[in-house]
């Protein structure tokens, strides 16, 4: 025989106890180039000096591909200061 409980009122936890920490959401900046590797350079380089104090760059990741064209893929993922 199985006993079970039933509850005629939802239980309510206060979390008082936890920390008020906003965390900050870390955007993402794309850059892609096809057959132009310095025209991405270029654009990179325009963003970094617009957004460059207001921005922590917090990693970078790279993706090189294609055998008929060169398609290049620069993801910089960022906080605002």
């Amino acid at each position: 025989m199985t006993s079970r409980a039933i509850l005629s009122k939802p239980i309510v936890v206060q979390a008082h106890f936890l920390p008020k920490r906003r965390k900050q959401m870390e955007r993402v900046k794309v850059f892609y180039a096809v057959d132009n590797s310095v025209g991405l350079e270029k654009q990179i380089n325009d963003w970094l000096e617009l957004a460059g104090a207001t921005v922590e760059i917090t990693r970078v990741l790279q993706n090189a591909s294609g055998r008929l064209s060169h398609h290049v893929t620069i993801t910089i993922f960022y906080k605002s200061k």
